[in-house]
């Protein structure tokens, strides 16, 4: 059987599941995991587009002290273009936790506490512009600073450690920096995860992440070593109802939904797109 037979017959169960109030594809949604069909992702433009999660609070709690991001991208823009970012305060948009590439061989982190900033850039062996798919995964630690790595190698570390407040009220948001700022990404991301607590990845569990299904390939983040620590968790379209219509539509959370969804601004139904790793 075809994988596109394989999904109409997932999206067929799935939608008759949510009628009798469960789901099949999240975890303890009934039913075990479903298979894992990667078929989707989110092209984003780079004009003012990104996707609102709820609150950053909502995300990682009151008082984090490790989040760390997983995201596969997909980009030739060599301009200054958030992934994900945890957010910390509505008047200023300010970040406590944001993950950036920048340049046509730099992913950077943003790290910050009231008024003091760290944004460490790191070199890519080979670059990020290259129009292929990578893999980053990015963790932040209170006590034990910061840790970056691309496609399964550690590219680098910083050792500033922040404590955090509890002022998280600005959305947690993929492809863009923030309502106000947005600084879109131009090119496509895929299964964008956010995870709370524990130490920062370790590398053996980083490389976890990018060969989970096959070399270079993704899988199901509820189903790695850090799943009690998988807070959110987007398919950017290969959930059933995912729905990239600007304000209408949704990206469904596969970890809580409906609460942690996120609301594409911007969008098209249109950026969804057949083009993964």
């Amino acid at each position: 059987m075809n994988s596109e037979k394989l999904m109409d017959m997932f999206i067929l169960e799935e939608m008759m599941d949510r009628t009798r109030g469960r789901s099949r594809g999240r975890p303890g949604g009934g039913g075990g995991a479903p298979p894992f069909i990667n078929t989707k992702s989110f092209l984003f433009g780079g004009g003012n587009e990104w996707l609102e999660g709820p609150g950053s609070q909502a995300v990682v709690g009151v008082s984090p002290t490790c989040i760390t991001y997983s995201a596969w991208v997909k980009t030739t823009n060599t301009g200054n273009q958030y992934v994900q970012s945890i957010k910390r305060d509505l008047t200023s948009s300010s970040s406590l936790f944001s993950l950036r590439t920048f340049g046509a061989d730099k992913v950077g982190l943003v790290l910050r506490l009231a008024a003091s900033t760290i944004s460490p850039l790191y070199s890519v062996p080979g670059g990020l512009t290259d129009g292929a798919w990578h893999h980053i995964c990015a963790s932040w630690h209170s006590s034990t600073g910061a840790v970056c790595y691309v496609d399964g190698v550690l590219v680098g570390t910083d050792a500033n450690n922040l404590a955090v407040d509890a002022d998280l009220e600005e959305p947690y948001t993929v492809g863009g920096f923030s309502t106000v700022s947005p600084l879109s990404f131009n090119g496509n991301i895929e299964e964008p995860g956010v995870f709370e607590g524990g130490a920062m990845f370790s590398l053996a569990e980083a490389q976890e992440l990018y060969n989970q299904t096959g070399p270079g390939k993704p899988g199901n983040l509820s189903l790695t070593s850090r799943a009690a620590d998988l807070k959110s968790w987007y398919r950017m379209g290969d959930d059933p109802l995912d729905d990239a219509t600007g304000t209408t539509g949704r990206i469904v959370d596969q970890v809580d939904s409906p609460a942690l969804d996120a609301i594409p601004q911007n969008t098209e139904a249109g950026d969804i797109v057949t083009d993964t790793p």
